[in-house]
């Protein structure tokens, strides 16, 4: 099935934008859970009780775990084939639409949420194409993305 171009463009944004969230949080996250385990593993050398505190630190570890993996296999998955030139592009388009996002306030998890919303149900703008053409600045460029892909 052929994409069209608007909705590769939309893809290729979004998953930018998502990679850019999920790396922070990912690695973040598996960090404090790491030291969490390894404290809760000592305090279990020095007191059988602790045990207790382990099981779930582990169970949430594992968890954690899952969700990222499925997430980052899920980025993937859905990412369109680009070429050098176009992500540099989209990654200038993300840069400006982060400053916008920031400008207007809206924090970065909503915006993935409603970007993550026009991949899995695609309509005729969604919120990449209706930020673009309310916003001179990034009108050209999402055109010039969308254009890329055809």
């Amino acid at each position: 099935m052929k994409l069209s171009p608007l909705l590769l463009a939309v893809r290729a944004i979004s998953v930018e934008f998502a990679k850019r969230i999920y790396y922070p949080v990912s690695i973040s996250g598996a960090a404090v859970l790491f030291v969490l385990v390894a404290g809760s593993v000592w305090l279990v050398t020095e007191s059988a009780w602790w045990l207790f505190l382990l099981v779930p630190l582990i169970l949430i570890f594992l968890v954690f775990s899952t969700v990222s993996i499925i997430a980052g296999l899920a980025l993937r998955l859905i990412q369109p084939s680009v070429t050098a030139q176009q992500k540099k592009d989209i990654k200038h388009f993300v840069d400006s639409l982060q400053k916008l996002a920031e400008t207007i306030g809206t924090p970065k998890f909503v915006l993935l949420f409603r970007l993550t919303k026009d991949v899995v149900f695609p309509n005729k703008t969604g919120l990449v194409g209706e930020l673009a053409s309310h916003t001179t600045s990034l009108k050209p460029d999402f055109d010039a993305i969308v254009d890329s892909f055809r």
